[in-house]
């Protein structure tokens, strides 16, 4: 315990120091540079200014500038998320340290796993009884599940990610961070635009946004899209096509406004897309002879006949193919998905209080389906159905008492999700009695291995109950004190109908409280300069393993997380550059993994880990015409202590040296944006943004076929605005150097001899045309 707290002291001393000292150099020598990078994105600067503008979130319920906030933040803004050409929200990980968010898993193409500093949750099939480690919020609501959380930007006014334990600020506990989505309010004018996309891969995309107000108290606002684009990989087997995009969505949202100190928004979105997996390849076929697909190597393969491949066809590395975006599955394949959303927002002000009510239900249906064997044998296939419903009710009061601002709030979240569907394991191995061959009798004739397509699997249900209260105390003018803390008390429960799933209990319920603290210092040196320091604590509840593929007694439970995060930081601004720079500890405990435990996918306790690490964010207005953003993030994850009952069982073991998944030491974006002025034509913007990740493995137990080494990745673009800024021309570039990197994998190596992994779309192309039919025409760009 001791020689922790000497690690942490000392290893945030001297980070505090270099942070202070490297702050600080920027800002005496390079009074013409660096602003804070996507807190005040390029986009934002006007056009031959050579000032930042200031940037205004709500990171702690209240409205303030993104460089007064004592937390290690990023924050992108409309134009900034416009000015990227952003496919979807997940992919502002290029340009954020220390940020890793993987879209898809196991041929489900909107399917989150999210890391921020080395804590997050893969996903798996069990994810529904499983909490993110990441809180993610769309106008404030909680997004209880991944599936279905790699949401659109269309008429997003900024996206927040927060660093850290967050609790005593948000609605649900989370132990990595939070990340906030909030949309564009309507207006008292008539506005809107309208644009189209065509590209590569057939890409035909069409957004729409209109603000209507229909009097001076009722306002409105409608956005569409439809995201269309042709498929990147292909079954050399049967010509199936994968990764193709068939995406709609609609938002509509009121504002009411009856009185002066009276706001209420009420808003509804609904999302449908009809999506082709993305391809899942094998890397690695070698069964055992004492793997499942071994015994079918010996007992079926011989008797056999494959379309292509004659008779006798074993399941070996025949099929591997040389392309990264092709294989030879003949199984199911598809990710489909419904998602929609009621939220009422009221914000009532009376005197010097602020109240506001959040009141939101969601539900979303969800089908995918994986052939992961990658081949025409019926080695492993997977079908998997999600129905989930939740509501939440969030209650903040907010005020201030001479030099005390405080927040208390109140939380309530009820779950309900089902998950339907199952697993094909091999199911020509139980009908051969003998090998064709040598008549060797069959141990597995009879056993009924394929588990087949189940009716239901089981229905989770959950209820969270949290008190949480955030003060803030001005000790003088330059020195202010915070303190937070929050309780909560959860209920999960998972049961299924009797002779559904292989549980004979038919269901477990388990309970959970918990009590975060946090405290932290803020000094202002002056208005330009600022230091913190903050110590949280972050939460996230145990569950059960849902997905249940071998008969059992009960459902096998995991155990909650929590992580301790300690965090110094420095702020610097001049009008031309900002800066900042965090340097954190995080004592990370019970850590909840996702492995692959033989047939069944499971969350298992790992134990301890430290992480510590440091984030630089800066940008800057080089020149009336030229910007520059660039972020750096390092990180030292390790395991310090294991778990032997969390990690019983386990078929590939977990060490001290096994590294944490998700975790690159370090991450590095920089961009770099040109302004001119065209005389007649209009002003022409030329962007270009590499981001570069090192290596990183990308499972839990470090298979080496899931190793991915360090890369780069490389987009531009190059955009013409009209003098009169109605009409907008595009043209941009992703992955230009068309990198192939794996985004996510699985590995069954002891029953199956396999590894399959999922690498990310290759190097595409854009041709934007937009046109602004209103007031919200303007230079800014």
């Amino acid at each position: 315990m001791t020689s922790g707290k000497l690690r942490r002291s000392t290893f945030l001393a001297t980070a505090f120091a270099v942070s202070a000292r490297t702050l600080c150099v920027f800002f005496n020598l390079l009074p013409f540079a660096m602003a804070q990078v996507q807190e005040s994105a390029p986009s934002q600067l006007s056009d031959g200014a050579l000032v930042i503008e200031e940037i205004i979130v709500t990171a702690q319920k209240r409205e303030r500038a993104a460089q007064d906030v004592p937390i290690s933040m990023t924050v992108f803004t409309d134009k900034a998320l416009e000015a990227l050409n952003l496919s979807d929200v997940a992919e502002i990980a290029r340009y954020t340290p220390n940020l890793e968010w993987d879209p898809s898993w196991l041929g489900a193409s909107n399917n989150s796993s999210i890391f921020i500093r080395g804590v997050g949750q893969a996903a798996n099939f069990a994810e529904h009884s499983t909490d993110p480690a990441v809180g993610l919020y769309l106008d404030g609501v909680y997004i209880a599940r991944g599936v279905g959380s790699v949401m659109g930007v269309l008429d997003v006014s900024r996206v927040e990610i927060l660093r850290g334990p967050q609790g005593t600020l948000f609605g649900k506990n989370a132990t990595g961070g939070a990340i906030t989505m909030i949309t564009i309010r309507p207006t008292d004018a008539f506005s809107g635009w309208v644009d189209v996309t065509t590209g590569s891969d057939n890409r035909a995309d069409l957004r729409l946004v209109v603000n209507l107000p229909l009097t001076d108290q009722v306002l409105t606002r409608f956005s569409v899209s439809s995201f269309n684009r042709d498929g990147y990989g292909v079954s050399m087997q049967d010509s199936t096509v994968f990764g193709d995009i068939n995406t709609d969505y609609a938002r509509g949202t009121l504002r009411w406004l009856p009185r002066e100190n009276l706001t209420v928004d009420f808003i509804a979105d609904r999302t449908r897309s009809r999506q082709g997996s993305p391809v899942i390849s094998p890397v690695f076929i070698e069964p055992g002879p004492m793997s499942l697909a071994g015994a079918y190597n010996f007992f079926v393969a011989p008797a056999n006949t494959v379309p292509g491949f004659g008779d006798g066809v074993f399941f070996d590395s025949r099929f591997i193919t040389p392309s990264n975006f092709t294989n030879y599955s003949t199984g199911e394949s598809g990710s489909d998905l419904d998602a929609q959303g009621l939220t009422a927002i009221v914000d009532w002000r009376p005197r010097d209080l602020i109240f506001t009510s959040i009141t939101a239900y969601r539900d979303m249906e969800s089908l995918w389906a994986v052939d992961v064997d990658g081949s025409p044998l019926t080695i492993i296939e997977d079908i998997l159905g999600l129905d989930q419903h939740q509501f939440s009710q969030e209650f903040n009061l907010r005020g201030r008492s001479g030099p005390l601002d405080w927040l208390l709030g109140l939380y309530y979240f009820e779950e309900e999700a089902t998950a339907s569907g199952g697993a094909i394991v091999i199911p020509d191995l139980a009908m051969i009695e003998f090998d064709p061959l040598f008549g060797v009798p069959n141990p597995l004739f009879g056993v009924p291995l394929s588990l087949g397509i189940q009716p239901i699997v089981n229905v989770h249900r959950a209820t969270s109950v949290a008190i949480f209260s955030h003060l803030e105390y001005a000790f003088t003018e330059r020195l202010t004190g915070s303190a937070g803390v929050r309780f909560t008390d959860e209920e999960k429960r998972v049961s299924n109908p009797p002779g559904v799933a292989p549980v004979a209990s038919n269901g477990n319920s388990s309970s959970f409280t918990n009590l975060s603290p946090m405290l932290g210092l803020q000094y202002f040196v002056d208005q330009h300069l600022h230091i913190y320091g903050s110590v949280s604590q972050g939460f996230r509840s145990g569950g059960f393993n849902t997905l249940v593929l071998l008969p059992r007694q009960d459902y096998l439970p995991f155990d909650p997380e929590k992580a301790t995060s300690y965090e110094v930081g420095v702020k610097a601004s001049g009008g031309r550059f900002m800066v900042s720079g965090a340097a954190f500890f995080v004592d990370y405990d019970d850590i909840q993994i996702s492995v692959l435990n033989d047939f069944e996918p499971q969350i298992l306790n790992a134990a301890e880990a430290e992480i510590k690490g440091v984030e630089v964010e800066l940008a800057a207005a080089l020149t009336s015409g030229l910007k520059l953003q660039a972020g750096i993030g390092y990180l030292d994850a390790k395991y310090v202590k294991l778990d032997p009952l969390g990690l019983q069982g386990l078929t590939v073991p977990i060490t001290l040296d096994t590294k944490l998944m998700n975790t690159p030491e370090w991450s590095i974006n920089l961009g770099l944006s040109y302004s001119t002025q065209l005389r007649h034509l209009g002003r022409l913007v030329i962007r270009g943004d590499y981001s570069w990740r090192d290596k990183s493995y990308k499972d839990a137990i470090n298979t080496e076929e899931l190793f991915q080494d360090a890369y780069g990745l490389l987009h531009a673009g190059a955009t013409l605005v009209s003098n009169d800024s109605r009409w907008q021309f595009t043209l941009f570039g992703d992955n230009l150097t068309n990198e192939q990197y794996i985004q996510s994998g699985v590995a069954g190596k002891p029953l199956f001899g396999l590894v399959a992994a999922t690498v990310a779309h290759p190097r595409t192309w854009g041709l934007s045309v937009q046109y602004r039919f209103s007031s919200e025409a303007s230079g800014d760009h």
